[in-house]
């Protein structure tokens, strides 16, 4: 009988209180709802781009060789253990004509297997001549599908690459691995990729494969960024890096094969030609002595005969006449002067022998020579032939597929701190509330007690009332809030993630459980406290009306040329405000966290907005950045900078080495980028190295370095402390930190070239350029980039500044949606706060409304009465909330930075005029309803004695 009383007096309890019932109901609503919808929040992004991923079975490892790879690596890495698929594929970095301009995009075959596109419009190629693009190609051209383009390179076509150039659009399409609307880089146009395209594979040329795609067994049912994904991928990783030095070196032998065989047939032949002719030198030269020996027998034996005939001639001269002696001797004469002339002849001849040999041999000398000189330089282009350095790279190296894990885990940041404030003001509230109905139920309780009701039967009536309202309110919240908040995030964040066509929000029943948990815990405890009090009281001190407060001066009053300047309301609303205190304080502290809530919203768009401004206009000054290859030679290097300066567009540049390395500080460490300037170059216009808070700039030495803020905090160093430089394991060297900088993106340690080169015995191998453009207009920076990448052949690719920026910028967009969200919800909870406060103190003060309505108070004087108050109360929360917003900003900002990332600490002005405006409409808004509500109190009823 006792229970079905108590029962009987809930469910009236429930509906002459609904609107009591109500603000408990949705205060918990909105505090689940925040609670178990941001918390499930990441859980949910990640889910989505892994059904994503999954759709389109995502490679989780890629393979990439110096040398190419073969379908004899695809067969043996797919014997791997682990190995689920490899698939084999090419790509071609080309350019499209657009306009007046050419564009870069990327070219990719058609997979049948892993990486495969998803499709949005028309249909897949099937021929050599049709192709797949991505729809950016198209939202950023005007092309549409059925449209006909054509590939070519900046020199050159592609004819030894790929077999048709001309080729029909026959479909759109989106990939995986470019959820984002980054493209990457390229090493030819403007060095930047704009779009892809993707072609047959029976359209390329190339012998090789460009790289392999492999995926691993089992692993489709995990998450692709949890702990368990990475382990196994990790161990596939190492079992394909165990055999890339012996794939490597069969890869070598195979490049190498036709070309050293054709040295050794080269160097045969030339060593059998160089015998040959030596052979033939030496025979014929040999011929050559034998008939000049003949001759100069010959020359011999008719000297010996001149000689003979002039002795002749000599002896008959004394008897005979001259004349008589030549005609006797005249037959001899002309025979030995035939002789004489004929051997003359045969010298003649012999020399034009000698000669033409001799000629003849210096050309076949001259060919030799040549020859040996033609297999030296195959010999010197084959010792080029580097042994093939294998990459086995897993999804961390896809751009998105990181950024998109970085946005996810700075939700998840977020998560855990707004929610933790909407619970700490609801149980506030609830307790309130539960403290007013206890206290409007002082004489039932005491009837109760003194009936022989026990304490926890009359107490359960009471959290009956809060445990229906939680627990209804918790339900309502979890169904609400893990569809809504998730989906609105996830929405939000296709912005910058336009491809993702997932949007995975189931329910989650941890977060669920936790949640409501949480809201319970929290009403229970505020209505146990509530009841204790008038519960240990006995039942004829509680069947008494409470006695009133006694009144108290205030500290106002003691000042008197204020307080006399005061009329009789402001004085009564003064005495007001410290006479309730309870209320005082309640309203205070949830108009703070409101106030503070709606400044944290705003204040977090402030500071990650702000990041990309301070960072690239200024900190780092440079327009863009040019990265050389990695063989050019310091004469080529150092001459880079004069000739690029001859452009009228470029105002300034300078060189500067940019290594990734670790960096520590005992058993802390981080890796970071050493960024090494030219001594005593005008490396300041290109960095402004300063203190954050004092802005006071700093140089560079040469006895320390500067390091980056972020870094510092990391590896809890200070000016003055030692930092390691760890090139490698065998290349350490200790320096000093002569200043910390301020910086909000990347770690940097920057150092001068001759303290470089003190620390490791050498000069910088300088691998950047950083350039100051006259422009940074879109269109001027793309002929710029396209110029130098075609003049200059070491420029390995260009990175714009402005386009990194303009990107930063489209990703922070997203968070937008997201910081609405919460100043919404932070609005609503104001609402709910000073809705369920008001409507406490009005139904607190009823008699003394009623007083003054029956001494002829009109409604609008009587709602100003206690709208007064109110204002009053949500100025002074308000002021107590700028205070307390600025140091939930500084947490919820440090909270939500990740390792490469500092945020900015700033909160703009109107950020908190904007947050003060939100938060004194919706005073205005629930003076509206309270004058309602005041206009229906009954001056005869409310008048009643409580007895």
């Amino acid at each position: 009988m006792k229970k079905k009383a108590l029962h009987k007096d809930f469910r009236i309890e429930i509906k002459k209180t609904w609107t009591r019932f109500l603000s408990i109901l949705l205060i918990v609503a909105l505090g689940v709802a925040m609670f178990a919808g941001l918390r499930a929040c990441k859980d949910d992004m990640l889910q989505s781009a892994d059904e994503y991923y999954d759709s389109t079975n995502l490679m989780d490892l890629r393979v990439i060789s110096t040398l190419g790879l073969t379908e004899d690596d695809v067969e043996a890495i797919g014997k791997l253990d682990g190995v689920s698929m490899v698939e084999g594929a090419y790509s071609k970095d080309v350019l499209l004509h657009f306009k007046d301009s050419d564009i870069v995009v990327k070219t990719y075959s058609l997979n049948d297997t892993i990486n495969k596109a998803k499709l949005i419009e028309g249909r897949f190629p099937e021929n050599n001549t049709e192709c797949l693009v991505d729809t950016l190609l198209l939202d950023n051209t005007g092309y549409k599908v059925g449209d006909t383009i054509t590939l070519s390179l900046p020199e050159g076509d592609l004819k030894d690459d790929l077999k048709e150039t001309v080729l029909t659009i026959v479909g759109s399409c989106t990939d995986s691995r470019y959820m984002a609307f980054g493209r990457g880089n390229g090493s030819i146009g403007d060095g930047k990729i704009s779009s892809f395209i993707i072609l047959p594979k029976g359209n390329y040329k190339q012998e090789v494969y460009t790289e392999l795609y492999v995926t691993v067994k089992d692993v489709m049912k995990l998450n692709s960024y949890s702990t368990e994904y990475e382990d196994r991928v990790k161990i596939v990783q190492e079992n394909i890096e165990a055999i890339t030095e012996e794939r490597g070196n069969i890869r070598y032998e195979e490049v190498t094969k036709e070309p050293r065989e054709e040295l050794e047939k080269g160097e045969q032949e030339l060593a059998k030609a160089k015998e040959d002719l030596k052979l033939k030198e030496e025979e014929t030269y040999a011929k050559i002595e034998k008939g000049n020996s003949s001759i100069e027998e010959a020359q011999t034996t008719l000297t010996a005969m001149r000689k003979e005939l002039e002795d002749k001639k000599a002896l008959l001269s004394s008897t005979y006449p001259k004349e008589a002696i030549d005609n006797m001797f005249a037959p001899e004469e002309v025979k030995l002067k035939a002789s004489e002339d004929e051997l003359k002849n045969q010298k003649f001849v012999l020399e034009e022998q000698r000669a033409k040999a001799k000629e003849q041999f210096a050309k076949a000398k001259e060919e030799i020579a040549l020859n040996e000189k033609t297999l030296q330089e195959g010999r010197d282009e084959l010792s080029k032939v580097e042994h093939p350095t294998w990459y086995v790279l897993n999804r961390d190296t896809i751009e998105s597929f990181v950024s998109y894990e970085m946005d996810a885990d700075r939700m998840d940041a977020i998560s855990k701190v707004f929610p933790a404030i909407f619970f700490f003001v609801a149980a506030l509230v609830c307790l309130t509330t539960m403290t007013r109905m206890v206290d409007e139920q002082r004489t039932q309780i005491g009837i109760l007690k003194a009936l022989g009701y026990g304490k926890m039967s009359i107490a359960g009536k009471f959290i009956k009332y809060a445990l229906f309202a939680t627990v209804s309110g918790s339900i309502i919240g979890v169904l609400i809030g893990q569809k809504i908040f998730p989906y609105v995030v996830i929405n939000a964040y296709r912005i910058m993630y336009g491809s993702l066509p997932v949007i995975a929000i189931p329910y989650r029943p941890y977060y669920a459980i936790l949640a409501g948990s949480f809201a319970v815990l929290c009403t229970m405890l505020a209505t146990f406290m509530a009841c204790m009090k008038d519960l240990k009281a006995e039942p004829a001190q509680l069947m008494r009306p409470v006695t009133p407060k006694a009144g108290r001066r205030i500290l106002l009053e003691r000042i008197g040329f204020i307080w006399n300047r005061l009329n009789f309301t402001k004085k009564s609303t003064l005495r007001n405000l410290f006479r309730y205190k309870k209320r005082f304080y309640m309203t205070t502290i949830g108009i703070a966290g409101c106030m503070a809530l709606l400044i944290v919203g705003f204040g977090i768009k402030d500071s990650i907005g702000v990041m990309s401004e301070l960072q690239y206009t200024e900190l780092f000054h440079q327009d863009a950045s040019i990265t050389l290859t990695e063989k050019i030679t310091k004469e080529k290097r150092d001459s880079l900078i004069p000739k690029i300066l001859e452009d009228d567009r470029v105002l300034d540049a300078t060189l500067i080495f940019d290594k990734s390395m670790k960096f520590s500080n005992g058993s802390l460490n981080r890796s970071a980028s050493l960024v090494v300037v030219e001594s005593g170059s005008n490396y300041n216009e290109f960095y402004t190295f300063r203190n954050r808070n004092t802005k006071t700039t700093y140089h560079l030495n040469e006895d320390g370095v500067i390091i980056t803020e972020k870094l510092a905090k990391l590896l809890s160093l200070s000016v003055g402390d030692t930092i390691t430089i760890e090139m490698d394991n065998f290349n350490k060297h200790n320096v000093a930190v002569t200043a910390i900088s301020e910086n909000y993106m990347g770690h940097y340690v920057f150092m001068t070239s001759d303290f470089y080169h003190s620390l490791y015995g050498e000069e910088p191998s300088y691998n950047q350029i950083l350039l100051i453009n006259k422009s940074s207009a879109k269109e001027f920076e793309e002929g710029l980039f396209r110029d130098l990448l075609v003049k200059y052949k070491d420029i390995m690719a260009i990175s714009s500044t402005n386009t990194f920026n303009n990107y930063i910028h489209d990703m922070l967009s997203s968070l937008d949606i997201i910081v609405y969200v919460l100043i919404i919800c932070a609005g609503m909870l104001a609402f709910i706060v000073l809705y369920n406060l008001s409507n406490i103190n009005i139904n607190e003060r009823k008699r003394e409304l009623a007083s003054l309505k029956v001494l002829g108070f009109y409604d609008g004087e009587v709602n100003s009465y206690v709208m007064k108050e109110n204002n009053l109360l949500t100025l002074i929360g308000m002021v107590f909330g700028v205070f307390l917003g600025i140091v939930l900003h500084r947490y919820i900002i440090i909270t939500c930075e990740v390792d490469m990332v500092m945020f900015g600490r700033l909160i703009k002005p109107m950020s908190l005029i904007y947050s003060a405006g939100i938060t004194m409409i919706f005073t205005l808004v629930i003076s509206l309803f309270m004058y309602f509500k005041l206009r229906k109190i009954d001056m005869i009823e409310s008048l009643k004695s409580v007895e």
